[in-house]
């Protein structure tokens, strides 16, 4: 798992930086190991990790993580506990948003291509719109090849008032929803995804990926 460290000032490393943890059990406490660090810079706080599959050609193959907030980079290594730093790869949405960053992991479309699920936001943040959560479909042959990105934002925090965060409903950041895990549903090309509203409640919503002319609906 990787995760969020945060330098409270106690140590020499970036003050927000991706760190890793595994465990066999990842319903017991007791059971994880912190490794630290990963290696990568200040803002690399979110990754999305595509483990590729071992082959009798390749069988120890290069995976890929998509990490970053502000722009997602994308670094490939054969080990998963150390990263370089890669290169850019989002720099924003096609409706001009000028930060993304990123989300889950990217999921299997029947195609064999992948969608990866990402977050953005606006220039003005926190003020409206605010974070928005888009997507792009990356190529099964090289996954580090956008095939189809969204044209627009899946929702806006203004969709609903807990997402805004405009009382009663609690708020920690105003105008956010932040998409963070997802999984694939016994229907094809259906997932359901979970995000946060306003930094501060967990919402989740099921998305469906038409392929033919590779949009996506939300319910």
């Amino acid at each position: 798992m990787y995760y969020t460290c945060y330098n409270s000032g106690t140590t020499t490393q970036d003050r927000v930086t991706m760190c890793l943890a595994t465990a066999r059990d990842p319903t017991s406490a007791a059971g994880w190991t912190r490794h630290g660090p990963v290696g990568l810079p200040q803002d690399s706080k979110s990754g999305a990790l595509l483990v590729r599959p071992a082959t009798v050609e390749d069988p120890n193959p290069e995976h890929i993580l998509y990490w970053g907030a502000g722009t997602i980079h994308i670094s490939r290594s054969r080990d998963l506990t150390k990263w370089p730093v890669g290169e850019p790869f989002i720099t924003n949405t096609t409706w001009g948003n000028p930060m993304v960053e990123s989300g889950p992991p990217p999921m299997v479309l029947s195609t064999g291509d992948f969608i990866f699920f990402h977050n953005s936001w606006t220039g003005n943040w926190p003020g409206p719109p605010g974070y928005q959560p888009a997507w792009v479909i990356l190529s099964k042959d090289d996954p580090t090849k956008i095939i189809a990105r969204a044209s627009e934002p899946m929702w806006s925090p203004q969709k609903l008032s807990w997402m805004t965060g405009d009382a009663p409903a609690y708020c920690n950041q105003p105008n956010v929803a932040f998409l963070e895990a997802a999984h694939p549903t016994k229907d094809p090309d259906t997932f359901r995804v979970y995000f946060g509203g306003s930094d501060a409640v967990i919402g989740t919503a099921v998305i469906k990926v038409t392929i033919g002319d590779r949009s996506v609906e939300v319910a």
